[in-house]
């Protein structure tokens, strides 16, 4: 079993989804982790379809997805206009595709991120018959 984190952008791009039971071909690179505070940051890769502009190492993971979980983290402030993940605040919801994701409801409007709101940070993918190959 390989458990991989997928950003929500890198889905949302293009409008993909994932659900369990989908055979998965996608390029990744290494995660560089401490964004939450948990055991998410021991996870090794994370898939990201432009690693390979990025100079990053890429690889292509393919496998069977046998499980979802959306991932979801509060916000905290670091700047007068950066927000980040509050370090081990992020928590998971198993899910069966991405298209059933609770998203967190944001304001009318232009939206005013404040202390403690809860953000999709993404997904934790897990596959079967997992290969990891050059890209």
């Amino acid at each position: 079993m390989l458990r991989v984190l997928c950003s929500e952008s890198e889905l949302g791009e293009y409008g993909e989804r994932l659900a369990i039971g989908d055979r998965v071909d996608r390029v990744a690179r290494r995660d560089q982790g401490g964004y939450f505070g948990t055991e998410l940051d021991e996870i090794v890769w994370r898939f990201d379809r432009y690693a390979e502009v990025g100079g990053a190492d890429p690889v292509r993971i393919t496998g069977t997805v046998t499980a979802i979980a959306a991932v979801y983290v509060e916000m905290t402030q670091l700047g007068s206009c950066t927000w980040t993940a509050a370090h081990g605040t992020a928590h998971q919801e198993p899910l069966t595709t991405t298209t059933g994701t609770r998203r967190p409801v944001e304001g009318v409007g232009i939206h005013r991120v404040e202390e403690g709101d809860e953000r999709l940070a993404g997904w934790l993918v897990e596959l079967e018959d997992e290969r990891i190959a050059p890209a």
